[in-house]
Protein backbone atom coordinates (compact mmCIF):
# COMPACT_ATOMS: atom_id res chain seq x y z
CA UNK A 1 0.00 0.00 0.00
CA UNK A 2 2.83 2.43 0.58
CA UNK A 3 4.43 1.90 -2.31
CA UNK A 4 1.45 2.42 -4.11
CA UNK A 5 0.52 5.66 -2.48
CA UNK A 6 4.29 7.02 -3.24
CA UNK A 7 4.07 6.74 -6.80
CA UNK A 8 0.73 8.90 -7.11
CA UNK A 9 1.91 11.70 -4.72
CA UNK A 10 4.53 13.73 -5.12
CA UNK A 11 5.44 13.99 -0.80
CA UNK A 12 6.55 10.29 -0.76
CA UNK A 13 10.41 9.38 -2.08
CA UNK A 14 12.36 6.20 -1.61
CA UNK A 15 14.24 7.63 2.53
CA UNK A 16 18.14 8.34 2.98
CA UNK A 17 17.91 6.92 6.43
CA UNK A 18 16.21 5.52 9.32
CA UNK A 19 14.88 8.69 9.92
CA UNK A 20 13.53 9.87 6.86
CA UNK A 21 12.04 6.41 6.69
CA UNK A 22 10.25 7.20 9.91
CA UNK A 23 8.82 10.57 9.08
CA UNK A 24 8.23 8.90 5.71
CA UNK A 25 5.91 6.68 7.21
CA UNK A 26 4.07 9.29 9.27
CA UNK A 27 3.18 11.33 6.80
CA UNK A 28 2.38 7.88 4.48
CA UNK A 29 -0.33 7.79 7.77
CA UNK A 30 -1.38 10.94 7.88
CA UNK A 31 -2.48 11.02 3.96
CA UNK A 32 -4.30 7.55 3.82
CA UNK A 33 -6.54 9.07 7.24
CA UNK A 34 -7.17 12.34 5.11
CA UNK A 35 -8.53 10.13 2.45
CA UNK A 36 -10.61 8.28 4.94
CA UNK A 37 -12.32 10.75 6.46
CA UNK A 38 -14.12 12.32 3.19
CA UNK A 39 -15.48 8.89 2.71
CA UNK A 40 -16.62 8.06 6.98
CA UNK A 41 -18.53 11.79 5.70
CA UNK A 42 -20.15 10.39 2.67
CA UNK A 43 -21.12 7.29 4.54
CA UNK A 44 -22.53 9.03 7.26
CA UNK A 45 -24.11 11.47 4.29
CA UNK A 46 -25.81 8.31 2.74
CA UNK A 47 -27.50 7.14 5.86
CA UNK A 48 -28.77 9.93 7.06
CA UNK A 49 -30.53 10.70 3.68
CA UNK A 50 -31.75 7.18 3.65
CA UNK A 51 -33.03 7.83 6.78
CA UNK A 52 -34.95 10.63 5.27
CA UNK A 53 -36.13 9.16 2.35
CA UNK A 54 -37.35 6.45 4.31
CA UNK A 55 -39.41 8.59 6.46
CA UNK A 56 -40.81 10.32 3.40
CA UNK A 57 -41.51 6.86 1.56
CA UNK A 58 -43.58 6.30 4.53
CA UNK A 59 -45.85 8.94 4.13
CA UNK A 60 -45.93 9.34 0.50
CA UNK A 61 -46.86 5.58 0.74
CA UNK A 62 -49.75 6.13 3.51
CA UNK A 63 -50.85 9.34 1.17
CA UNK A 64 -50.83 6.99 -2.20
CA UNK A 65 -52.83 4.48 -0.29
CA UNK A 66 -55.59 7.16 1.11
CA UNK A 67 -54.35 6.47 4.95
CA UNK A 68 -53.82 10.43 5.58
CA UNK A 69 -56.55 12.72 7.02
CA UNK A 70 -57.27 15.89 5.10
CA UNK A 71 -55.36 17.70 7.64
CA UNK A 72 -52.11 15.66 6.72
CA UNK A 73 -52.69 15.80 3.21
CA UNK A 74 -52.91 19.45 3.24
CA UNK A 75 -49.54 19.61 5.02
CA UNK A 76 -47.86 17.70 2.70
CA UNK A 77 -49.09 19.48 -0.02
CA UNK A 78 -48.29 22.79 1.52
CA UNK A 79 -44.51 21.36 2.56
CA UNK A 80 -44.55 20.22 -1.49
CA UNK A 81 -45.31 23.42 -2.95
CA UNK A 82 -42.34 24.97 -0.58
CA UNK A 83 -39.30 22.44 -1.58
CA UNK A 84 -39.76 19.68 -4.15
CA UNK A 85 -35.93 19.16 -3.71
CA UNK A 86 -36.05 17.95 -0.72
CA UNK A 87 -38.33 15.29 -1.24
CA UNK A 88 -38.13 13.06 -4.55
CA UNK A 89 -42.35 12.43 -3.72
CA UNK A 90 -43.46 15.97 -3.92
CA UNK A 91 -43.28 15.67 -7.90
CA UNK A 92 -46.17 12.65 -7.73
CA UNK A 93 -48.09 14.78 -4.82
CA UNK A 94 -47.89 17.83 -6.93
CA UNK A 95 -48.71 15.87 -10.39
CA UNK A 96 -51.03 13.22 -9.57
CA UNK A 97 -53.94 14.02 -11.25
CA UNK A 98 -51.77 14.63 -14.27
CA UNK A 99 -50.08 11.55 -14.07
CA UNK A 100 -53.43 9.56 -13.68
CA UNK A 101 -55.17 10.89 -16.93
CA UNK A 102 -51.97 10.42 -18.62
CA UNK A 103 -53.14 7.20 -21.02
CA UNK A 104 -50.94 5.15 -23.74
CA UNK A 105 -50.71 6.14 -27.14
CA UNK A 106 -52.64 4.27 -29.58
CA UNK A 107 -50.98 1.18 -31.38
CA UNK A 108 -50.33 1.45 -34.64
CA UNK A 109 -51.90 -1.27 -35.64
CA UNK A 110 -55.35 -1.63 -37.45
CA UNK A 111 -58.77 -3.51 -36.55
CA UNK A 112 -60.06 -5.10 -39.71
CA UNK A 113 -61.62 -8.07 -38.01
CA UNK A 114 -63.66 -8.38 -35.06
CA UNK A 115 -66.92 -6.43 -35.70
CA UNK A 116 -70.64 -7.84 -35.57
CA UNK A 117 -73.43 -8.42 -37.61
CA UNK A 118 -73.27 -9.19 -41.30
CA UNK A 119 -72.96 -7.16 -44.41
CA UNK A 120 -74.49 -9.01 -47.84
CA UNK A 121 -73.94 -8.13 -51.23
CA UNK A 122 -77.75 -6.84 -52.36
CA UNK A 123 -78.93 -7.80 -56.03
CA UNK A 124 -81.97 -6.42 -57.08
CA UNK A 125 -83.00 -7.42 -60.81
CA UNK A 126 -79.29 -8.91 -61.26
CA UNK A 127 -78.03 -5.19 -60.54
CA UNK A 128 -75.84 -4.60 -57.40
CA UNK A 129 -77.01 -1.52 -55.67
CA UNK A 130 -75.00 -1.38 -52.36
CA UNK A 131 -71.41 -1.30 -54.01
CA UNK A 132 -70.34 1.77 -51.57
CA UNK A 133 -71.56 0.06 -48.59
CA UNK A 134 -69.53 -2.80 -49.41
CA UNK A 135 -66.61 -0.74 -50.09
CA UNK A 136 -66.25 0.67 -46.80
CA UNK A 137 -67.74 -2.44 -44.61
CA UNK A 138 -65.95 -3.82 -41.79
CA UNK A 139 -64.20 -7.16 -43.16
CA UNK A 140 -65.76 -9.45 -40.39
CA UNK A 141 -68.99 -8.61 -41.60
CA UNK A 142 -68.49 -8.53 -44.98
CA UNK A 143 -66.90 -12.12 -45.18
CA UNK A 144 -69.94 -13.24 -43.63
CA UNK A 145 -71.88 -12.17 -46.19
CA UNK A 146 -69.57 -13.72 -48.45
CA UNK A 147 -70.47 -17.08 -46.96
CA UNK A 148 -74.23 -16.53 -48.19
CA UNK A 149 -73.64 -15.76 -51.78
CA UNK A 150 -74.34 -17.77 -54.96
CA UNK A 151 -71.22 -18.42 -56.79
CA UNK A 152 -72.61 -16.62 -59.66
CA UNK A 153 -72.69 -13.66 -57.80
CA UNK A 154 -69.48 -14.17 -56.05
CA UNK A 155 -67.94 -13.73 -59.37
CA UNK A 156 -69.97 -10.90 -60.49
CA UNK A 157 -68.46 -8.97 -57.30
CA UNK A 158 -64.67 -9.92 -58.06
CA UNK A 159 -65.23 -8.74 -61.60
CA UNK A 160 -66.64 -5.52 -60.27
CA UNK A 161 -63.65 -5.63 -57.26
CA UNK A 162 -61.09 -5.40 -59.73
CA UNK A 163 -62.18 -2.99 -61.79
CA UNK A 164 -62.31 -0.69 -58.79
CA UNK A 165 -59.89 2.27 -58.41
CA UNK A 166 -60.84 3.71 -55.40
CA UNK A 167 -60.32 3.72 -52.23
CA UNK A 168 -61.48 1.86 -49.63
CA UNK A 169 -62.04 -1.75 -50.98
CA UNK A 170 -62.48 -3.92 -48.57
CA UNK A 171 -64.77 -6.15 -50.24
CA UNK A 172 -61.60 -7.25 -52.48
CA UNK A 173 -59.93 -8.36 -49.51
CA UNK A 174 -63.57 -10.14 -48.28
CA UNK A 175 -63.38 -11.64 -51.23
CA UNK A 176 -59.75 -12.66 -51.45
CA UNK A 177 -60.43 -14.36 -47.88
CA UNK A 178 -63.61 -15.84 -49.56
CA UNK A 179 -62.52 -17.40 -52.38
CA UNK A 180 -59.35 -18.67 -50.67
CA UNK A 181 -61.37 -20.93 -48.44
CA UNK A 182 -61.92 -22.53 -51.70
CA UNK A 183 -58.61 -23.33 -52.78
CA UNK A 184 -59.05 -27.19 -52.40
CA UNK A 185 -61.34 -26.74 -55.35
CA UNK A 186 -59.28 -25.40 -57.72
CA UNK A 187 -59.59 -21.66 -57.39
CA UNK A 188 -57.09 -19.55 -59.49
CA UNK A 189 -54.47 -18.25 -56.49
CA UNK A 190 -53.50 -14.84 -59.02
CA UNK A 191 -57.12 -13.90 -58.66
CA UNK A 192 -57.07 -14.32 -54.86
CA UNK A 193 -53.32 -12.03 -55.08
CA UNK A 194 -54.85 -9.22 -56.97
CA UNK A 195 -58.13 -9.04 -54.84
CA UNK A 196 -55.48 -9.01 -51.74
CA UNK A 197 -53.25 -6.40 -53.45
CA UNK A 198 -56.33 -4.47 -54.38
CA UNK A 199 -58.25 -4.03 -51.24
CA UNK A 200 -54.75 -4.12 -49.14
CA UNK A 201 -53.20 -1.50 -50.52
CA UNK A 202 -55.70 1.06 -49.74
CA UNK A 203 -55.35 0.57 -45.99
CA UNK A 204 -52.59 3.43 -45.73
CA UNK A 205 -54.54 4.29 -42.26
CA UNK A 206 -52.95 0.71 -40.45
CA UNK A 207 -49.53 -0.19 -41.75
CA UNK A 208 -49.74 -3.46 -39.97
CA UNK A 209 -52.86 -4.99 -42.03
CA UNK A 210 -51.26 -3.24 -45.25
CA UNK A 211 -47.99 -5.13 -45.23
CA UNK A 212 -49.72 -8.14 -44.51
CA UNK A 213 -52.52 -8.27 -47.04
CA UNK A 214 -49.59 -6.78 -49.57
CA UNK A 215 -47.23 -9.86 -48.37
CA UNK A 216 -49.88 -12.14 -48.37
CA UNK A 217 -51.00 -10.65 -52.12
CA UNK A 218 -46.79 -11.89 -53.26
CA UNK A 219 -47.06 -15.25 -51.77
CA UNK A 220 -49.90 -16.14 -53.66
CA UNK A 221 -48.39 -14.73 -57.28
CA UNK A 222 -44.91 -16.57 -55.44
CA UNK A 223 -46.72 -19.88 -55.41
CA UNK A 224 -47.78 -19.34 -58.81
CA UNK A 225 -44.52 -18.80 -60.03
CA UNK A 226 -45.43 -15.19 -60.90
CA UNK A 227 -41.90 -14.11 -59.75
CA UNK A 228 -41.71 -10.90 -61.51
CA UNK A 229 -45.33 -9.93 -60.13
CA UNK A 230 -44.23 -11.21 -56.60
CA UNK A 231 -40.95 -9.56 -56.52
CA UNK A 232 -42.88 -5.84 -57.20
CA UNK A 233 -46.13 -6.33 -54.91
CA UNK A 234 -42.90 -7.75 -51.61
CA UNK A 235 -41.07 -4.63 -52.62
CA UNK A 236 -44.13 -2.53 -51.90
CA UNK A 237 -44.41 -4.57 -48.72
CA UNK A 238 -41.60 -3.89 -47.38
CA UNK A 239 -41.67 0.00 -48.18
CA UNK A 240 -44.81 0.20 -45.96
CA UNK A 241 -43.78 3.06 -43.42
CA UNK A 242 -44.34 2.25 -39.82
CA UNK A 243 -44.60 -1.44 -40.16
CA UNK A 244 -42.79 -4.01 -39.19
CA UNK A 245 -41.67 -5.68 -42.38
CA UNK A 246 -39.60 -8.43 -42.17
CA UNK A 247 -41.48 -11.09 -43.77
CA UNK A 248 -42.21 -9.00 -46.96
CA UNK A 249 -38.04 -8.74 -47.15
CA UNK A 250 -37.18 -12.06 -46.94
CA UNK A 251 -39.56 -13.37 -49.77
CA UNK A 252 -38.50 -10.32 -52.35
CA UNK A 253 -35.05 -11.69 -50.93
CA UNK A 254 -35.86 -15.55 -52.14
CA UNK A 255 -37.36 -13.99 -54.81
CA UNK A 256 -34.75 -12.12 -56.27
CA UNK A 257 -32.41 -14.38 -55.60
CA UNK A 258 -35.13 -17.12 -58.01
CA UNK A 259 -35.08 -14.10 -60.68
CA UNK A 260 -31.15 -14.65 -60.67
CA UNK A 261 -31.01 -10.69 -59.67
CA UNK A 262 -27.72 -11.32 -57.30
CA UNK A 263 -26.66 -7.63 -56.50
CA UNK A 264 -30.74 -6.42 -55.48
CA UNK A 265 -30.83 -9.77 -53.49
CA UNK A 266 -27.34 -8.93 -51.43
CA UNK A 267 -28.69 -5.60 -50.22
CA UNK A 268 -32.16 -7.40 -50.05
CA UNK A 269 -30.47 -9.58 -47.03
CA UNK A 270 -28.38 -6.79 -45.96
CA UNK A 271 -31.19 -4.70 -45.32
CA UNK A 272 -33.19 -7.46 -43.53
CA UNK A 273 -30.26 -8.28 -41.26
CA UNK A 274 -29.39 -4.98 -40.46
CA UNK A 275 -32.89 -3.95 -39.68
CA UNK A 276 -34.41 -7.20 -38.04
CA UNK A 277 -30.73 -8.80 -36.15
CA UNK A 278 -32.70 -11.88 -34.52
CA UNK A 279 -36.34 -11.97 -36.50
CA UNK A 280 -37.23 -15.84 -37.18
CA UNK A 281 -37.28 -14.84 -41.42
CA UNK A 282 -33.44 -13.10 -40.95
CA UNK A 283 -32.84 -16.56 -39.20
CA UNK A 284 -34.06 -18.64 -41.70
CA UNK A 285 -32.11 -16.39 -44.37
CA UNK A 286 -28.79 -16.33 -42.49
CA UNK A 287 -28.93 -20.08 -41.54
CA UNK A 288 -29.59 -21.39 -45.04
CA UNK A 289 -26.67 -19.00 -46.79
CA UNK A 290 -24.65 -20.84 -43.63
CA UNK A 291 -23.97 -17.54 -42.43
CA UNK A 292 -24.18 -17.12 -38.56
CA UNK A 293 -27.17 -14.91 -36.90
CA UNK A 294 -25.19 -15.20 -33.35
CA UNK A 295 -22.43 -12.87 -34.79
CA UNK A 296 -24.50 -10.02 -33.05
CA UNK A 297 -23.78 -11.78 -29.70
CA UNK A 298 -20.75 -10.40 -29.58
CA UNK A 299 -21.06 -7.29 -30.05
CA UNK A 300 -20.32 -4.82 -27.64
CA UNK A 301 -22.42 -3.97 -24.43
CA UNK A 302 -25.40 -2.39 -25.19
CA UNK A 303 -25.66 1.36 -22.91
CA UNK A 304 -28.22 1.55 -20.07
CA UNK A 305 -29.04 4.87 -18.98
CA UNK A 306 -31.20 4.79 -15.59
CA UNK A 307 -32.05 9.21 -16.05
CA UNK A 308 -33.41 10.30 -19.50
CA UNK A 309 -32.36 14.05 -21.23
CA UNK A 310 -35.10 14.15 -23.39
CA UNK A 311 -37.57 13.92 -20.75
CA UNK A 312 -36.03 15.21 -17.29
CA UNK A 313 -39.64 14.55 -15.61
CA UNK A 314 -39.89 11.37 -15.59
CA UNK A 315 -36.02 11.53 -13.38
CA UNK A 316 -38.23 11.94 -10.63
CA UNK A 317 -40.40 9.36 -11.08
CA UNK A 318 -37.33 7.03 -11.99
CA UNK A 319 -36.16 8.39 -8.55
CA UNK A 320 -39.43 7.78 -6.69
CA UNK A 321 -39.47 4.06 -7.86
CA UNK A 322 -36.06 3.34 -6.67
CA UNK A 323 -36.21 4.48 -3.00
CA UNK A 324 -39.76 2.92 -2.73
CA UNK A 325 -38.63 -0.58 -4.28
CA UNK A 326 -35.46 -0.41 -1.98
CA UNK A 327 -37.62 0.18 1.53
CA UNK A 328 -39.75 -2.57 0.08
CA UNK A 329 -42.98 -0.68 -0.79
CA UNK A 330 -43.41 -3.09 -3.79
CA UNK A 331 -47.58 -1.47 -4.32
CA UNK A 332 -46.58 1.76 -4.37
CA UNK A 333 -43.12 1.45 -6.68
CA UNK A 334 -45.41 -0.73 -9.26
CA UNK A 335 -47.56 1.98 -9.00
CA UNK A 336 -45.24 4.65 -9.57
CA UNK A 337 -43.39 2.41 -12.58
CA UNK A 338 -47.01 2.65 -14.34
CA UNK A 339 -46.63 6.09 -14.59
CA UNK A 340 -43.64 6.64 -15.34
CA UNK A 341 -44.12 3.83 -18.31
CA UNK A 342 -46.94 6.09 -19.47
CA UNK A 343 -44.35 9.22 -19.38
CA UNK A 344 -41.86 7.89 -21.53
CA UNK A 345 -42.87 8.90 -24.57
CA UNK A 346 -39.97 10.27 -26.61
CA UNK A 347 -37.69 9.12 -24.14
CA UNK A 348 -34.11 7.65 -25.15
CA UNK A 349 -34.31 3.64 -25.75
CA UNK A 350 -31.59 2.81 -23.29
CA UNK A 351 -33.44 4.64 -20.56
CA UNK A 352 -36.21 2.04 -21.89
CA UNK A 353 -33.95 -0.82 -21.85
CA UNK A 354 -33.69 0.16 -17.80
CA UNK A 355 -37.59 0.42 -17.44
CA UNK A 356 -37.58 -3.00 -18.48
CA UNK A 357 -35.17 -4.08 -15.94
CA UNK A 358 -37.11 -2.26 -13.35
CA UNK A 359 -40.25 -4.23 -14.47
CA UNK A 360 -38.24 -7.69 -14.09
CA UNK A 361 -37.57 -6.70 -10.59
CA UNK A 362 -41.24 -6.52 -9.87
CA UNK A 363 -41.75 -9.98 -11.10
CA UNK A 364 -43.54 -8.27 -14.65
CA UNK A 365 -41.81 -10.50 -17.29
CA UNK A 366 -44.93 -9.90 -19.66
CA UNK A 367 -44.01 -6.50 -19.40
CA UNK A 368 -40.47 -6.08 -19.85
CA UNK A 369 -40.89 -8.30 -22.93
CA UNK A 370 -43.46 -5.94 -24.27
CA UNK A 371 -41.19 -2.88 -23.83
CA UNK A 372 -38.43 -4.43 -24.91
CA UNK A 373 -40.14 -5.58 -27.99
CA UNK A 374 -40.74 -1.84 -29.02
CA UNK A 375 -37.18 -1.19 -28.26
CA UNK A 376 -35.55 -3.57 -29.92
CA UNK A 377 -37.17 -3.69 -32.85
CA UNK A 378 -37.01 0.15 -33.53
CA UNK A 379 -33.33 0.02 -32.35
CA UNK A 380 -31.54 -2.74 -33.84
CA UNK A 381 -27.92 -1.35 -32.80
CA UNK A 382 -29.04 -1.65 -29.31
CA UNK A 383 -29.44 -5.71 -30.01
CA UNK A 384 -26.24 -7.42 -28.62
CA UNK A 385 -26.27 -10.59 -26.20
CA UNK A 386 -26.99 -9.01 -22.62
CA UNK A 387 -30.18 -7.26 -24.65
CA UNK A 388 -31.40 -10.50 -25.67
CA UNK A 389 -30.74 -12.40 -22.85
CA UNK A 390 -33.65 -10.13 -21.01
CA UNK A 391 -35.26 -10.76 -23.99
CA UNK A 392 -35.25 -14.20 -23.95
CA UNK A 393 -35.35 -14.89 -19.63
CA UNK A 394 -34.72 -17.77 -18.55
CA UNK A 395 -38.11 -18.24 -15.90
CA UNK A 396 -38.82 -20.97 -14.55
CA UNK A 397 -36.39 -23.12 -16.41
CA UNK A 398 -35.98 -26.18 -13.54
CA UNK A 399 -40.07 -26.59 -13.92
CA UNK A 400 -39.37 -27.04 -17.57
CA UNK A 401 -36.12 -29.11 -17.75
CA UNK A 402 -38.42 -31.74 -15.52
CA UNK A 403 -39.73 -32.85 -18.57
CA UNK A 404 -36.89 -33.04 -20.77
CA UNK A 405 -37.00 -36.95 -20.44
CA UNK A 406 -39.97 -36.15 -22.61
CA UNK A 407 -39.36 -33.20 -24.75
CA UNK A 408 -36.67 -30.39 -25.44
CA UNK A 409 -37.31 -28.24 -22.68
CA UNK A 410 -36.06 -24.92 -24.39
CA UNK A 411 -38.93 -25.78 -26.86
CA UNK A 412 -40.99 -25.36 -23.85
CA UNK A 413 -39.97 -22.20 -22.79
CA UNK A 414 -40.16 -21.09 -26.12
CA UNK A 415 -43.62 -21.77 -26.36
CA UNK A 416 -44.55 -20.60 -22.83
CA UNK A 417 -42.87 -17.04 -23.30
CA UNK A 418 -44.96 -16.21 -26.48
CA UNK A 419 -48.56 -18.14 -24.82
CA UNK A 420 -48.04 -16.37 -21.54
CA UNK A 421 -44.85 -14.55 -20.79
CA UNK A 422 -44.16 -16.50 -17.83
CA UNK A 423 -47.41 -15.53 -16.11
CA UNK A 424 -48.22 -18.27 -14.34
CA UNK A 425 -52.14 -16.96 -13.30
CA UNK A 426 -52.72 -16.55 -16.96
CA UNK A 427 -55.97 -16.60 -18.14
CA UNK A 428 -57.17 -16.08 -21.46
CA UNK A 429 -60.66 -15.31 -22.96
CA UNK A 430 -60.42 -18.59 -23.91
CA UNK A 431 -60.33 -19.86 -20.94
CA UNK A 432 -56.89 -21.34 -21.41
CA UNK A 433 -54.65 -21.25 -18.51
CA UNK A 434 -50.88 -21.42 -16.62
CA UNK A 435 -47.52 -21.06 -18.07
CA UNK A 436 -48.42 -22.80 -21.62
CA UNK A 437 -51.93 -21.76 -21.78
CA UNK A 438 -53.62 -25.33 -21.05
CA UNK A 439 -57.30 -25.61 -21.96
CA UNK A 440 -59.58 -26.80 -19.66
CA UNK A 441 -60.47 -29.72 -21.77
CA UNK A 442 -57.41 -31.04 -23.00
CA UNK A 443 -56.27 -30.71 -19.20
CA UNK A 444 -59.05 -33.08 -18.30
CA UNK A 445 -58.16 -35.51 -21.41
CA UNK A 446 -54.74 -35.52 -20.28
CA UNK A 447 -54.53 -35.64 -16.30
CA UNK A 448 -57.93 -35.49 -15.44
CA UNK A 449 -59.37 -32.86 -12.53
CA UNK A 450 -55.83 -31.21 -12.48
CA UNK A 451 -54.99 -27.28 -11.37
CA UNK A 452 -53.71 -25.91 -14.66
CA UNK A 453 -52.49 -22.86 -12.51
CA UNK A 454 -49.91 -24.77 -10.71
CA UNK A 455 -46.52 -24.53 -12.53
CA UNK A 456 -45.39 -28.22 -12.48
CA UNK A 457 -48.66 -29.65 -13.25
CA UNK A 458 -49.13 -27.24 -16.30
CA UNK A 459 -45.87 -27.83 -17.78
CA UNK A 460 -46.25 -31.67 -17.53
CA UNK A 461 -49.63 -31.57 -18.98
CA UNK A 462 -48.38 -28.94 -21.87
CA UNK A 463 -45.37 -30.87 -22.42
CA UNK A 464 -47.11 -34.22 -23.25
CA UNK A 465 -49.57 -32.34 -25.62
CA UNK A 466 -46.92 -31.05 -27.09
CA UNK A 467 -45.34 -34.71 -27.63
CA UNK A 468 -48.08 -35.98 -28.98
CA UNK A 469 -48.74 -33.17 -31.26
CA UNK A 470 -45.10 -33.54 -33.14
CA UNK A 471 -45.44 -37.05 -33.16
CA UNK A 472 -48.77 -36.51 -35.17
CA UNK A 473 -46.87 -34.01 -37.14
CA UNK A 474 -44.11 -37.08 -38.08
CA UNK A 475 -42.01 -34.97 -36.29
CA UNK A 476 -42.60 -31.49 -38.01
CA UNK A 477 -42.68 -28.60 -34.99
CA UNK A 478 -44.17 -26.12 -37.27
CA UNK A 479 -47.41 -27.88 -37.95
CA UNK A 480 -47.47 -29.47 -34.13
CA UNK A 481 -46.85 -25.69 -33.28
CA UNK A 482 -49.91 -24.76 -35.71
CA UNK A 483 -52.06 -27.12 -34.52
CA UNK A 484 -51.47 -25.80 -30.52
CA UNK A 485 -51.87 -22.97 -31.31
CA UNK A 486 -55.52 -23.24 -34.10
CA UNK A 487 -56.12 -26.91 -33.39
CA UNK A 488 -55.10 -29.93 -35.09
CA UNK A 489 -58.10 -30.17 -37.13
CA UNK A 490 -57.11 -27.12 -38.69
CA UNK A 491 -54.22 -27.40 -39.48
CA UNK A 492 -55.06 -30.49 -41.34
CA UNK A 493 -57.57 -28.23 -43.58
CA UNK A 494 -54.54 -25.94 -44.27
CA UNK A 495 -52.22 -28.46 -45.40
CA UNK A 496 -54.69 -30.00 -47.96
CA UNK A 497 -55.20 -26.30 -48.93
CA UNK A 498 -51.87 -25.08 -49.58
CA UNK A 499 -50.01 -28.37 -50.97
CA UNK A 500 -46.23 -27.14 -50.36
CA UNK A 501 -42.80 -28.69 -49.27
CA UNK A 502 -41.86 -25.16 -48.36
CA UNK A 503 -42.23 -25.08 -44.69
CA UNK A 504 -41.37 -21.90 -44.70
CA UNK A 505 -44.06 -20.70 -47.21
CA UNK A 506 -46.82 -22.86 -45.66
CA UNK A 507 -46.12 -20.94 -42.47
CA UNK A 508 -46.73 -18.06 -43.97
CA UNK A 509 -49.64 -18.72 -46.03
CA UNK A 510 -51.23 -19.98 -42.62
CA UNK A 511 -54.49 -18.04 -43.22
CA UNK A 512 -54.84 -17.44 -39.34
CA UNK A 513 -52.57 -14.14 -38.81
CA UNK A 514 -52.33 -14.90 -35.32
CA UNK A 515 -51.68 -18.56 -35.94
CA UNK A 516 -48.75 -17.65 -38.72
CA UNK A 517 -46.85 -15.28 -35.95
CA UNK A 518 -46.97 -17.61 -33.33
CA UNK A 519 -45.42 -19.89 -35.02
CA UNK A 520 -42.93 -17.72 -36.68
CA UNK A 521 -42.35 -16.53 -33.00
CA UNK A 522 -42.07 -19.92 -31.32
CA UNK A 523 -39.41 -20.80 -33.55
CA UNK A 524 -37.20 -17.75 -33.68
CA UNK A 525 -37.67 -17.79 -29.86
CA UNK A 526 -36.26 -21.69 -29.68
CA UNK A 527 -33.39 -20.85 -31.64
CA UNK A 528 -32.52 -17.85 -29.37
CA UNK A 529 -32.75 -19.68 -26.33
CA UNK A 530 -31.05 -22.45 -27.44
CA UNK A 531 -27.70 -20.68 -28.75
CA UNK A 532 -28.19 -18.00 -25.96
CA UNK A 533 -28.39 -20.46 -22.72
CA UNK A 534 -26.94 -23.79 -24.45
CA UNK A 535 -24.57 -22.52 -26.58
CA UNK A 536 -25.24 -24.13 -29.20
CA UNK A 537 -23.54 -23.10 -32.42
CA UNK A 538 -24.71 -26.07 -34.10
CA UNK A 539 -27.75 -24.10 -35.22
CA UNK A 540 -25.18 -21.91 -37.52
CA UNK A 541 -25.98 -23.73 -40.56
CA UNK A 542 -28.51 -24.04 -42.61
CA UNK A 543 -29.88 -27.44 -40.74
CA UNK A 544 -31.42 -25.11 -38.24
CA UNK A 545 -34.49 -24.61 -40.80
CA UNK A 546 -34.88 -28.60 -41.08
CA UNK A 547 -33.85 -28.91 -37.36
CA UNK A 548 -36.43 -26.41 -36.67
CA UNK A 549 -39.23 -27.91 -38.89
CA UNK A 550 -38.22 -31.65 -39.30
CA UNK A 551 -35.67 -32.04 -36.62
CA UNK A 552 -32.95 -34.18 -37.52
CA UNK A 553 -31.92 -35.09 -33.78
CA UNK A 554 -35.25 -36.12 -31.65
CA UNK A 555 -37.01 -32.97 -29.96
CA UNK A 556 -39.53 -35.81 -28.27
CA UNK A 557 -37.31 -37.99 -26.40
CA UNK A 558 -38.84 -42.24 -27.26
Amino acid sequence: MALSLASTHTFAKEPDSAGESSHSSDSISAEIARHKEPQKDQKEEAERLAVRRLEQAKTFDRWLNKLMSADEVSELERSCHISQVENPFCYIVTNHDALSERTRLPSKGGNMLGQKGTIRPVFQRRKLVNWIELRFGSLSPLIRGMWATKPSDLDKLRRMAKKETRCPNNVSIALAATLEDQLDEGMPLEEIGELYFKGGDCLTHSPSDRESLLTRAGLFFYSNKNLKRAAQIFKRASEVPDAFVSRPLYWLYRTQVKLKKDKEAKLTLAKLQTKYPFSFHTLVALTAQNKDPGTILDRDISPVFTRSQNTPSLNHLLEAQEWLNRFGFASASAKVLDWALRASQGVEPEVMVYLAELKEGHGDHHGKITILTDVLQSNPALVSRETLEQYFPKVFFPVFEKQSAVIDPYLLIAVARRESAFRINAVSGAKARGLLQIMPATGRKIAGDADLLDPDTNVEIGAKYLTQLIEKANGNIHLALAGYNAGPHKVSAWTRRYPTEDPILFIDLIPYRETREYVASVLRNYYWYRRIHRNDNKWNSNRWVRLATSPEEPTTRQ
